[in-house]
């Protein structure tokens, strides 16, 4: 397995969660995103490189296969409202609802920043930059690994979780 790549992921998401904490540092009284707050928990596929550090979590502890969504109409990984893979949700679980910049405009969950004014400009996220370094480490993924399955441009969090279930234990490779 391609250790840069992992890295890379590993260091946006350590950035992001740096972000995430300032963020409700400043503006945590505006923000409704909590957990059982799961409206928006509709993930249906992730990159690679992102599928990997959830097949990571959930080999790790196997026991959260039992603890799977049925509804497809919510995340695989929505149980009860709250998500069962949080320490290893992709980045736009971590980033879904807080100030971001995409296409010249700043966007946010609506049920956030209600009766404020105006965000900090470093509280508000460069969508674009983070989807260039999650793009960038997964396609580096892609090409670094041998395991057939992760070689995908997508993969459905559904088929995942049946490759985990047929794979039994964790391949290292």
């Amino acid at each position: 397995m391609d250790a840069f790549a992992l890295k890379l992921y590993k260091s946006l998401v350590l950035s992001l969660t740096g972000y995430e904490s300032r963020l409700y540092k400043k503006y945590g009284d505006h923000i409704k995103c909590r957990k059982g707050c799961s409206s928006c928990c509709i993930l249906e596929s992730v990159f690679p490189v992102e599928a990997w550090n959830i097949y990571l979590n959930i080999t790790a502890r196997p026991e959260l296969l039992t603890q799977l969504n049925d509804n497809s109409e919510e995340c695989v990984f929505l149980k009860d409202s709250v998500c069962i893979i949080y320490e290893s949700r992709p980045l736009i679980c971590r980033s879904h609802g807080f100030p971001i910049f995409i296409d010249g405009e700043v966007d946010f969950c609506p049920m956030n920043f209600q009766n404020i004014r105006s965000i900090d400009s470093e509280h508000i996220l460069n969508l674009e930059a983070l989807n260039q370094g999650v793009a960038s480490a997964n396609m580096r993924f892609i090409k670094e690994t041998t395991i057939e399955f992760f070689q995908q441009e997508r993969i459905v969090l559904r088929k995942l979780c049946e490759y985990i279930k047929e794979q039994g234990e964790v391949r290292w490779q």
